[in-house]
């Protein structure tokens, strides 16, 4: 439900939820309510500006035990990484890009995963 995503999302990102509500413009309790009630009721202007702050698809919040789930969808972790990613320079990402390319190689050559 959206308040346990939530939830996952500021612990991976180390961000207080007043620091959110601050970002958001909305009252620290909304948001504990939000976290506290984990149900899909929320305001859906409130939802749009909670995405956009921590830079994830509306979709992410989406009720995982009602849909069925892509075996391709991010994970909280994946989306708190790629927002980290995103903050990289050219020279961060392209260093992350080729440790990434030789773990792959190294990982296929061990046959622990499939090449890409």
């Amino acid at each position: 439900m959206i308040g346990s995503q939530l939830k996952q999302l500021l612990a991976n990102r180390h961000m207080p939820v007043g620091e959110l509500a601050r970002q958001v413009g909305a009252p620290v309790q909304t948001l504990y309510s939000i976290i506290r009630r984990d149900n899909m009721k929320i305001d859906f202007d409130l939802l749009l500006r909670i995405c956009d702050v921590l830079d994830v698809p509306v979709d992410f919040f989406c009720a995982r035990d009602r849909m069925p789930a892509s075996p391709d969808a991010p994970s909280a972790d994946e989306w708190a990484l790629l927002a980290k990613y995103r903050t990289l320079d050219d020279f961060g990402r392209e260093t992350i890009n080729i440790l990434l390319s030789r773990e792959l190689s190294r990982a296929a050559a061990s046959g622990s995963c499939p090449e890409e």
